[in-house]
């Protein structure tokens, strides 16, 4: 079971685009199979547009959502299309779906298995307003995640659902749009060099839309490939550009990599989108942990991740298979303790270390008067480099000022790991900073006291606008705060013999 959630701002044209002009999509004769509504007369009596207008006009201005699109596509093994059992089968599901999850809102259904693929499929239309209180949709409703658990629920009660098993590539509509429009681009530029070789002169060629997802996987397939470990991998795929970090897993998760690709040479004068992440489950199943751990050279999951463990195992197998059980048992609990090693505070873990570079960048950026750079200025792109260079330089010269310091240690344990001293770090990488430029602290820089003829200029003017205030205004202005911000001055200078400094 395939479903897909989507919301426009334009229902006649939602509702258009599923009633289609007569034919189907995909040289198919029928567009629709079965067009029902729910909570609604038949599209041949009222036109379902003109029964929803009404409702969307009493909805409020701020509410510009007037439909809801929900998908549920069979697969061959839960309703086979070209039976029309099933297809009738399909019709009362996506009814009951309808019914179920929309009880106070009008629904369109329309049964079609005019795809590339084939497969049933039904279009659900839901108006987005409520036609009790003229409301929205609660945003559970159109949640993408919770909307397929509901209709597995719901569908569970007429069919065996098919589990397929995830993708080893997964791919987007979209990116499959870009890689067919490269392939007529290839195509073109392969015959304009031919048609230009003919005629003697320079071919013009049409140059490919870069997809940066696709570049993605490539870069992380080849760091993948000659990796021997999980630190290696990460390793490499930073040569490569992309940033690696693990997450945990979750609720509907297995543990998963995210996938950031910081080189953005490919993109020339293109805009450069501002999130350049992917998760590992949704690029498919050749990126999560266990794919990595096939394409790598380790080819299992455990030894990807336990390289000592690895090494050990190797050395046992050149001494003799031991026949005593106790002599087994000793064996087993040394690879165990092996494997369960305590990590070592001085040599955290690479993304604690990350995540403590990460922290210094901000008293470094204060320290040296950077200004702060948007990732998408292009302009300043070689002003945000060197700001790198010199971060990278200054975090490792850092370590090294570290190494010669008895200084406390900057990560301290605790019940699920290592986590930073953030407030000791920032500690040492100011004095750091001070040892490193001869700079000594400086005093604030204090301002001349204020003179007896100034003080009765201040004095006179809050007499006069103490007296407008009056005349004009009842409220406490920004004016009034004013004056008695100057009043309180005057006051202190009175007292310390007009010797009163503004920064007291």
């Amino acid at each position: 079971m395939y479903t897909h959630v989507s919301r426009t701002k334009n229902g006649a044209e939602a509702i258009n685009y599923v009633l289609g002009n007569g034919k189907g999509h995909n040289g198919h004769a029928v567009r629709n199979i079965y067009l029902v509504g729910v909570n609604m007369l038949p599209n041949n009596v009222v036109p379902f547009v003109e029964q929803m207008q009404p409702i969307w006009n009493k909805a409020a201005s701020y509410h510009t959502t007037q439909i809801d699109r929900f998908i549920m596509s069979f697969s061959a093994k839960e309703l086979n299309a070209k039976d029309s059992y099933d297809v009738s089968k399909g019709l009362y599901i996506c009814c009951k779906v309808a019914e179920k999850l929309f009880p106070d809102h009008q629904c369109i259904v329309a049964i079609q298995s005019d795809g590339s693929s084939g497969f049933l499929h039904g279009h659900i239309l839901v108006n987005d307003s409520n036609m009790k209180n003229f409301k929205g949709m609660k945003k559970n409703l159109y949640h993408a995640t919770e909307f397929a658990d509901k209709v597995d629920e719901i569908c569970k009660e007429y069919i065996t659902l098919d589990n397929p098993k995830v993708a080893a590539e997964k791919e987007t509509r979209t990116i499959r749009a870009k890689k067919a429009m490269n392939e007529e681009i290839k195509k073109y530029n392969n015959q304009e060099i031919e048609n230009a070789a003919k005629e003697n002169r320079k071919p013009i060629l049409k140059k490919e839309e870069y997809i940066w997802k696709e570049d993605l996987k490539s870069r992380i397939r080849k760091a993948a490939k000659d990796s021997i470990s999980e630190a290696d991998f990460k390793k490499r795929c930073e040569r490569e550009g992309v940033t690696v970090i693990t997450r945990k897993k979750t609720k509907k998760q297995p543990e998963y990599y995210l996938y950031e690709l910081v080189d953005i040479s490919g993109f020339d004068d293109n805009k450069i989108p501002n999130n350049l992440r992917s998760k590992s489950y949704k690029m498919g199943e050749n990126y999560q942990p266990e794919g990595i751990a096939k394409m790598s050279k380790a080819k299992d999951l455990g030894v990807f991740r336990n390289p000592d463990l690895t090494d050990c195992l190797n050395k046992l197998e050149n001494y003799n298979k031991p026949t005593d059980e106790t002599d087994l048992s000793m064996i087993s609990k040394k690879i165990t303790k092996l494997s369960e090693k305590e990590p070592n505070i001085d040599t955290t873990d690479k993304e604690v270390e990350l995540s403590a570079k990460s922290a210094i960048r901000r008293i470094l950026a204060a320290f040296l008067h950077w200004e702060n750079i948007d990732s998408t200025d292009i302009d300043k792109f070689d002003e945000m480099r060197e700001h790198n260079r010199i971060h990278d330089e200054k975090w490792n010269e850092y370590k090294k000022w570290r190494e010669t310091k008895n200084l406390p240690n900057i990560f301290e344990k605790y019940r699920y790991g290592i986590k930073i001293n953030y407030l000791e770090l920032e500690k040492q990488f100011k004095n750091f900073l001070i040892e490193m430029n001869n700079v000594k602290q400086t005093k604030p820089i204090s301002r001349p006291a204020m003179t007896v003829s100034e003080a009765n200029r201040r004095r006179d003017w809050l007499e006069k606008a103490k007296k407008h205030t009056a005349e004009n205004s009842h409220k406490r202005s920004r004016g009034d705060i004013a004056i008695e911000l100057f009043g309180n001055i005057v006051k202190a200078a009175e007292n310390k013999n007009y010797d009163y400094q503004y920064g007291d």
